[in-house]
């Protein structure tokens, strides 16, 4: 690992941000693992006899609660398969084997091309025996392994030990993710061999090119790093676990002038201009049509261009996108910039370099990467484990431009971006959620806060708001303001001054509220501003101030006839450089680049999915989920009130299946003034008066619904017979009964069936949540 890089994540995870994010769910990843290894160590698969694999091993008939099932798609308070990684994707043939649910034959799929056909029973067994046997032989190689200090175990050696034992199943995913399971030390959750490269990549690493040897490869240099070399397998593992792949591109230009001039105006901009505007139809058709469209625009007016600009522009308009990582180079300097995309390609007529991308360039004339081996003028995509994408991903690293939550927050003495501090006296950093909403604030200029109801979407956005004026008008942590300061950044004196104003959308909301209108007056009617034109206005006479607009339950109003032709302005790119014509007063108006937006939502109401798309593309999106942790004070019984929820909330995805995910229960609902609730008669009164409610709706009080999540009878809280709560266990004096009969909730969940389980993705990934596996049939579709 490059030096450089070990001293910053050093620093980072001995801050508060680092220690939450690596022991955030820890020890349900504990109890997860040891759960698994009951049902499924390596010693209970040696001890099964032939006639009773398929008993245990593919989903079955027989069997639902199988290894493939756990492995695949069990995800509920006992054992949550995306903590370990994700094998999700093709069929159920990649296990060799599997039994239909209709038929109950046994399938098998020895060539795609031929698919799927019945086999016997003893070939199935046969199938399974060797699955077994392969994995009974690799524990037994790495428990050979284990006992040897991690800087000293051989990668290669390993790798090549497992792949002697194991010819069949080596490279399977699922394969790697049981081994995971039982050695984690020795063995990541990264399942596919993308992942572990962009782990290896994202450290300054150039990865091997055998997965098990990329493992030690990973382990070793977390190891190395001093304050993660004391703590278990399972935090340390923890520690790249968000990392993923991504395009780097390097652009080769002439000389360090044209390379400094794109750093100064945001973008990676190419010529030539008679090429005319490259259309997203062309675009999608892939590079070739691209490239014919340049050949052909160049022979029209008979240009000559040569093959390396023709695939430079092709290049940057096939693959810069946001997220792209884009480093800029020249022959004689190497890299001079780095940063990362904002925009996917654009062209801009009257510019003589008008074929574009915005990026944010985080870094610049810094020398962090050596020189590019690539010397020709043009653009390069690089390969997810090429040399120079290796030193261009640890130069972000190094210069504290990372993926974990609250990194860029932990810089001491940062290095100078596009514009130098101008007071260098350093501010504690920035908890894990203020930490991400600046990050994307100052990539997209607004964000959006989202979740289920009492995640603390609200709370968040005026917290954080308030901290970021705090810190970027006043250079101070909010308890430090003076009081004359909080009146000036809420325009407690002078509204019209306001650094932080509020709105809130609803159906009746419109574009007169926002923006301006007409509004009665004495004799007649008057052009009145609204909201949004106030607070612009106020950013544009103090554009050496930070404003920020939050608007709470922005998914409930119109949003395309309430920002109208506003919608283009917010964009980082229009921003100060663009503007309209209003059309009520007909003055000319922008948006300036210091104005934030901060918005929030609320999941159970509507989905990110269905926000107007203009707004979706011009918005970050930060998701908020329930912190049970933070109840970690309260108990129900000896049972732990966020241990209560954590289980409540399972149970809601599990019923609740696609939908699941944005209807759990908030954390907030059970705090008073900050702090957990303490008493049972507190809790119970949260629970009849406000998540009681709350599930009904949820359910469309349907009785099986209601009876899944809250046990029925004796073994719960619902009344299944009367279609309500036991209202009796929520009088005073029956304190106790009501913690019996919500500790059986906990307890009927560990003896669900886990039908509707979520289908798998990679882990702690996706903003949206993947599709659910049928409520009915969990292998639906798996054998297809």
């Amino acid at each position: 690992m490059d030096a450089d890089v070990r001293q910053v994540l050093d620093s980072y995870f001995r801050t508060d941000a680092g220690c939450a994010f690596m022991e955030d769910g820890i020890e349900e990843v504990r109890r997860g693992r040891q759960a698994f290894l009951a049902e499924f160590g390596h010693e209970k698969l040696r001890s099964l006899g032939r006639n009773q694999l398929l008993e245990v091993i593919p989903i079955s008939q027989a069997n639902p609660q199988s290894l493939d099932y756990w492995l695949e798609f069990r995800s509920d308070s006992v054992f949550n398969n995306r903590r370990y990684g994700s094998i999700a994707g093709g069929s159920q043939a990649k296990f060799g084997t599997w039994q239909d649910k209709r038929t109950g034959e046994w399938q098998a799929l020895p060539n795609p091309r031929q698919g799927k056909h019945s086999i016997t029973e003893a070939e199935a067994i046969e199938i399974v025996a060797i699955r077994r046997d392969e994995l009974v032989a690799a524990s037994e190689v790495l428990a050979g392994f284990a006992s040897q200090p991690l800087g000293q175990i051989n990668g290669h050696q390993l790798h090549k030990a497992i792949a002697a034992v194991t010819p069949r199943w080596c490279t399977s995913a699922w394969f790697h993710k049981y081994l995971h399971l039982t050695f984690p030390r020795l063995v990541t959750s990264y399942n596919t061999h993308h992942h572990t490269k962009a782990q290896l990549v994202r450290l300054g690493i150039v990865p091997s090119s055998n997965h098990f040897e990329r493992d030690i490869q990973i382990m070793q240099a977390w190891e190395s790093v001093p304050s993660l070399g004391a703590v278990g397998d399972d935090v340390r593992a923890r520690a790249g676990r968000i990392l993923s792949p991504r395009d780097v591109l390097v652009v080769t230009v002439a000389d360090v002038g044209e390379a400094l001039t794109m750093i100064s105006r945001g973008v990676v901009s190419l010529g030539p201009s008679y090429v005319g505007a490259i259309s997203a139809k062309t675009i999608e058709a892939g590079i070739g049509a691209v490239k014919r469209q340049i050949t052909d625009a160049s022979q029209r007016v008979m240009a000559q261009i040569g093959m390396v600009a023709i695939n430079a522009l092709a290049q940057l308009a096939t693959r810069a996108r946001e997220g792209t990582v884009i480093a800029i180079a020249t022959p004689n300097d190497g890299i001079v910039g780095i940063g990362i995309g904002t925009s996917t390609y654009r062209f801009v007529a009257g510019d003589p370099a008008p074929h574009q991308a915005n990026v944010h360039w985080h870094l610049h004339d810094l020398g962090l990467a050596p020189s590019v081996r690539v010397t020709t003028v043009g653009v390069t995509s690089l390969a997810e484990d090429d040399l120079d994408a290796v030193a261009v991903e640890a130069s972000l690293v190094a210069g504290r431009i990372g993926p974990w939550p609250g990194f860029m927050s932990t810089v001491v003495d940062p290095r100078p971006i596009l514009k130098p501090d101008p007071d260098p006296s350093p501010l504690p950093p920035l908890d894990a959620v203020a930490a991400d909403v600046e990050s994307m604030l100052e990539r997209k200029g607004q964000v959006i806060l989202y979740g289920p109801p009492g995640t603390g979407k609200t709370y968040h956005a005026e917290r954080v708001a308030l901290e970021l004026i705090s810190r970027h008008n006043y250079r101070k942590v909010v308890d430090n303001l003076t009081a004359e300061e909080r009146a000036r950044v809420y325009g407690t004196d002078d509204p019209a001054t306001s650094e932080i104003v509020t709105c809130t959308f609803h159906p009746a909301y419109g574009y007169e509220d926002f923006v301006e209108g007409f509004r009665p007056a004495e004799g007649g009617f008057r052009i009145e501003s609204g909201v949004f034109r106030r607070v612009v206005d106020a950013a544009l006479r103090a554009p050496e101030r930070q404003f920020i607009l939050i608007i709470d339950e922005i998914n409930r109003g119109n949003i395309p006839r309430i920002f109208g032709e506003l919608i283009t302005l917010i964009e980082k790119s229009k921003r100060g450089s663009t503007q309209v014509v209003l059309a009520t007063s007909k003055e000319q108006f922008t948006v300036p680049v210091n104005l934030w937006i901060i918005g929030a939502m609320n999941t159970a109401d509507r989905s990110i999915m269905l926000l107007d798309t203009a707004l979706r593309r011009r918005f970050a999106f930060r998701e908020l989920l329930p912190e049970p942790a933070l109840l970690r004070d309260a108990f129900i019984g000896d049972v732990g009130l966020g241990t209560w929820l954590r289980s409540l909330n399972a149970g809601i995805r599990e019923v609740l299946g696609h939908d699941g995910r944005n209807l759990q229960v908030g954390h907030a609902y059970f705090l008073d003034a900050g702090r957990p609730v303490q008493t049972m008669k507190q809790i119970g009164a949260i629970i009849r008066d406000e998540i009681w409610p709350l599930l009904q709706e949820y359910c469309y009080e349907d009785p099986a619904k209601l009876t899944a999540l809250l046990g029925a009878d004796r073994r719960g809280i619902y009344d299944a017979a009367r279609g309500d709560l036991r209202r009796e266990l929520f009088k005073p004096g029956h304190e106790e009964e009501l913690a019996s009969a919500l500790l059986a909730v906990i307890t009927k969940r560990e003896t669900l069936d886990d039908d509707d389980a979520e289908d798998d993705s990679e882990e702690e990934a996706p903003i949206i949540p993947p599709p659910v596996v049928d409520s009915a049939n969990p292998t639906a579709g798996l054998d297809n």
